[in-house]
């Protein structure tokens, strides 16, 4: 078990399992904790940090330490514990931070997609005939994202079902009246 700062509440967060949600006990906020691969691992019994030889490079940020790898960022010499490997490139800390948002397999945001149709839906409501454009375009979006739910917090596809509920009875009720006016 590990031993966690809340990012909200600074409080304790005891996470039992990595890449797992956890709450805070005093924010109730859920928070996935991932962890570097080496935190993972057991320390070998007896096997000591390699120490830095005469003739070998030291890690920038622990000088004691030989260095491992050159990173990919900023050219600088990195340990082991500072090697952050990443899409085929080593980074240091430092460069790891500074392109995030770059790298396509870190994820920083969540897309909440049944709330966005289920706002187009409501907006369908308000602009009247138009919705026989909009309610399309919020049934196309609710059926197109009914799978792709991942946020921190369960959420169920109740938001999709209203959604589909509200733009199709918009969609075929403008429709019969659009019908009615033009036969009459």
């Amino acid at each position: 078990m590990l031993d966690v700062i809340c990012e909200k509440c600074s409080g304790r967060l005891t996470v039992e399992g990595l890449n797992t949600f956890s709450s805070c006990p005093g924010c109730r906020l859920k928070q996935k904790v991932v962890l570097f691969s080496s935190i993972e691992k057991e320390p070998e019994k007896g096997a000591a940090p390699e120490a830095v030889l005469d003739d070998h490079a030291a890690c920038i940020n622990h000088p004691e330490k030989s260095a491992a790898a050159l990173c990919d960022g900023c050219g600088a010499y990195i340990c082991n514990l500072c090697d952050i490997e990443i899409e085929k490139q080593h980074l240091c800390p430092r460069c790891f931070n500074n392109t995030a948002d770059e790298i396509s397999s870190v994820s920083k945001k969540t897309e909440l997609h049944d709330s966005r149709a289920l706002a187009i839906a409501f907006v369908s409501i308000l602009i009247g005939p138009l919705s026989l454009l909009t309610a399309p375009i919020a049934i196309g979006w609710a059926l197109f994202h009914w799978n792709k739910i991942n946020t921190p917090y369960k959420r169920g596809k109740w938001r999709f079902v209203v959604t589909l509920m509200i733009a199709t009875g918009l969609f075929f009720g403008w429709s019969v009246w659009l019908i009615y006016r033009i036969w009459i």
